[in-house]
């Protein structure tokens, strides 16, 4: 065969003397494969994604698949497990997983097609069938750790090998095993004081809604909501982690064998159907008891009426089985829109999802197709608004990067497309006069995927300082103006604070709903958000001397507050509208 196929960046599993196909950018995210392939000539499988439009279509099959298989699951839970629960019980606990765990598995299929329908000849190699374990310990630990570990995925691409391309593979012991992880908030002692004082106040005002980890939301203003509703309405809970004390390698073939699934209509549901018994995490099969009796030892609550969270639906197990136990009971479920891109994205699967629940909070949009969403002034932009007070005479410039295997089928950078974004990041930099360079300031991103950002930056931009700790609209509201090259939560922010702003992202990559592109043509209008990064340097050249002056213009604070009035709600009397919404 002429050529080897690299799936992942375990590198020492290739075979370095045939022609090397890589499958994507992650397998050269670590330095030292970088080094290993200084000398030779490899060449990258195209993204099975381009054009962006592709994805909408795919993410329209994954949650019609989704759909059909998920009351079997629940069929099967229930018969293991000796309950009679509903399928909204369960949705609560195993929808994100499922969702996710599809989407995931169908990115990697198309893959692989893409380099049989590209490199028909290529040979790979992959493990033995008995090491394709897919254990993971709960949703966190899939989401947040297993998705973008070498291992996990080569476990998922040898799985998919064996379907796709039999004749294509040689089976290559690897000695490895995947870590169980556990992401853990990190509390200062304050904020420790303050859940301990709104835990004692719970235990005195039993409350009919219940909240829990509400992104954004600070314990001052938890206190402050329940003044103002007398002590008697809102309850905010803090579930302690039961995870470090629960047994890490429970994994029963026996119980997941009896796990049946049909109904598969084609080649990959077939093997989807297959798999996702396996793949369930513990925590839902061989930890599930240990769950629900702890929830119901620890929450000696009376019945409540509605559970609501920002970002514990998909985070936070311990909540999960506290929402489904009083949805079993008959409580409503809300959500709250914690970051940008909903409401924008012509693809977004985590909006779909909050569009599930009972009533969805968001940041000011609304869609005529859905009664159930509610514009909702968020806490976070409430305290941002118009606070901007320049001091510092610096171009305070936004990075972001993504992990290095796929996670999601959302309009957004994919690992595909970080090349050409740092590309695209140079080319701005380099657009600078010398003396504006002298002013940069950058904020990477704050988790490290291993694209080497700051050394991208460095070299672009020799003179540049980094942010690599503390608040980042803290920086936005005193410095002297904002660059961002991303629609994430970071332009939303800037454009409430006030600060003159330029935003700049690749339009094929970002795509937008037609109901949304009308604000973003706004911004364009004005000169704030361009199309490439020449463009974009350009006007900060432009303007560099005077922001403020720009800024200031009707035209410019028209477009902005058309965009914040359907994007960004925000008002001083936040509290106000949030105690009366749930009194």
């Amino acid at each position: 065969m002429k050529y080897y196929l690299a799936t992942t960046g375990i590198s020492e599993i290739w075979d370095l003397d045939k022609k090397l196909l890589l499958l994507g950018p992650w397998c050269l995210a670590d330095g030292k494969n970088k080094r290993l392939l200084e000398n030779k000539n490899y060449t990258f499988v195209s993204s099975p994604w381009k054009p962006a439009i592709k994805i909408k279509e795919a993410a329209d099959y994954c949650y019609d698949i989704y759909e059909r298989l998920f009351p079997q699951i629940c069929e099967n839970l229930n018969l293991i497990h000796q309950v009679s629960y509903p399928d909204r019980y369960w949705k609560i606990l195993l929808e994100p997983w499922l969702f996710n765990f599809i989407v995931v598995f169908y990115d990697r299929y198309r893959r692989i097609e893409k380099a049989l329908e590209l490199f028909p000849d290529f040979y790979t190699n992959v493990l033995p069938i008995e090491q394709c374990r897919l254990l993971s310990f709960d949703t966190a630990d899939f989401a947040y750790g297993k998705i973008n570990e070498d291992y996990y995925n080569l476990k998922l691409f040898s799985l998919l090998s064996y379907d796709l391309c039999p004749n294509n593979i040689i089976v290559k012991e690897y000695g490895h095993d995947s870590n169980i992880n556990i992401p853990s908030m990190k509390y200062s002692w304050k904020r420790k004081l303050y859940d301990k004082l709104i835990e004692l106040l719970d235990l005195f005002f039993k409350s009919p809604i219940v909240l829990c980890d509400m992104y954004h939301l600070t314990p001052y203003d938890m206190i402050l909501l329940k003044i103002k509703t007398r002590f008697k309405t809102i309850g905010f809970t803090h579930l302690e982690s039961i995870k470090k004390s629960l047994p890490r390698d429970r994994y029963s073939n026996e119980i997941r064998d009896t796990i049946k699934l049909k109904g598969a209509s084609d080649k990959f549901q077939s093997l989807l159907y297959k798999i996702v018994p396996e793949a369930i995490p513990v925590c839902y099969i061989e930890n599930y008891k240990l769950y629900r009796d702890n929830i119901r030892n620890i929450k000696n609550r009376d019945p409540v009426k509605i559970v609501g969270s920002a970002v514990g639906w998909f985070i936070n197990e311990e909540f999960k089985f506290f929402a489904a136990e009083a949805v079993s009971k008959g409580a409503k479920l809300i959500d709250f829109q914690h970051g940008g891109g909903y409401g924008t994205a012509l693809v977004d699967l985590l909006e779909r999802l909050s569009l599930e629940k009972g009533s969805f909070y968001t940041w000011g949009w609304d869609l005529k197709s859905k009664n159930n969403i509610k514009p909702f002034p968020s806490p976070h932009l409430s305290k941002l608004r118009d606070t901007y007070l320049p001091r510092l005479d610096l171009i305070l410039v936004v990075g972001v990067t993504v992990p290095r295997y796929s996670y999601i089928l959302q309009n957004m950078l994919f690992p595909d497309d970080m090349y050409n974004y740092f590309e695209h990041k140079r080319m701005f930099l380099q657009a600078l006069s010398e003396d504006i360079r002298d002013k940069i300031l950058y904020k990477p991103y704050a988790e490290k995927y291993g694209w080497n950002e700051l050394d991208i930056v460095k070299k672009a931009c020799p003179s540049a300082r980094f942010i690599l700790k503390g608040n980042l609209t803290r920086w936005m509201q005193k410095v002297k103006l904002v660059v961002i090259d991303h629609p994430h939560t970071s332009f939303i922010e800037a454009l409430t604070i006030n600060v003159p702003c330029v935003f700049y992202w690749d339009h094929e990559v970002y795509l937008m709903r037609p109901e949304a592109e009308g604000y973003f043509g706004l911004l364009r209008d004005a000169g704030i958000l361009f199309k490439d990064p020449l463009s974009a340097a350009k006007k900060v050249k432009k303007i560099s001397h005077n922001p403020m002056g720009w800024w200031s213009k009707n035209d410019v604070q028209k477009a902005r507050l058309e965009f914040c009035k359907k994007y960004a709600y925000a008002r001083k009397d936040w509290a106000d509208v949030w105690a009366e919404e749930f009194k």
